[in-house]
């Protein structure tokens, strides 16, 4: 989500310390944290360079020394190739924490979908403790399903939809071949949930239809990557 630059006289810096590529298209981003520096699980920053600015979600824990964030290099995006390409160690500005995709109690059940890199903020919460939420992560491939080995323990159910064909393996984890859309209008049972939503807009409108249609009075919270 790119924003104006005017948050950014206000700005804490951070150093990038490593990057660590995930697959061909994505990489983990390893950078020093500011002092005085807070957040909750889910919450995201602005990233300031040059006169480009994006928001990135931390991947870490609140009390962790180092912040790390999960990134996919976008063809033609500015921002993503200067830092897939930047030589370490690199100064950045970023803002302060904000965003309201952060774990609420609630009664409902939680279920969280996510596509590509819009895993980072249920990364987040996963590494923290939250613990017994249904997980249906979206991708093209198996390779596109980050930090699964961690997710996995974390959730009460993990459902991987891989969207490419044969890439389904029978009888090891809980796979759906199709869209996280499509194992939502199929596959979930009915009832009261209350829905966190990261990924592309289409994605979470679309999911957002089908929640008003099948879940009636299930809670929804969400964030455009």
């Amino acid at each position: 989500m790119a924003e104006n630059l005017k948050g950014r006289e206000t700005a804490s810096r951070l150093t990038l310390l490593d990057r660590v590529w995930l697959n061909e298209d994505a990489f983990e981003l390893k950078c020093s944290r500011p002092d005085d520096f807070s957040f909750l699980p889910g919450q995201h920053v602005s990233f300031y360079l040059d006169d480009l600015s994006r928001e990135y979600t931390m991947i870490s824990r609140p009390e962790d020394s180092c912040l790390r964030f999960l990134i996919k290099r976008i063809r033609g995006g500015k921002l993503s190739s200067l830092l897939a390409e930047l030589p370490l160690p690199a100064e950045i500005a970023v803002s302060s924490p904000a965003g309201y995709l952060v774990d609420r109690a609630s009664p409902q059940a939680r279920v969280f979908v996510a596509t590509g890199t819009g895993i980072a903020p249920f990364i987040s919460m996963a590494r923290s403790g939250v613990r017994d939420f249904t997980l249906i992560q979206g991708a093209r491939e198996r390779s596109g399903l980050f930090y699964e080995d961690e997710l996995e323990p974390a959730a009460a159910r993990y459902i991987r939809c891989l969207t490419s064909p044969g890439e389904s393996p029978v009888g090891d984890g809980d796979f759906y071949e199709g869209r996280v859309t499509s194992f939502l209008k199929e596959r979930l049972p009915a009832g009261q949930y209350a829905f966190y939503l990261c990924g592309v807009w289409e994605m979470i409108q679309e999911v957002t239809h089908i929640i008003d249609d099948r879940f009636p009075s299930s809670m929804i919270y969400s964030e455009v990557y």
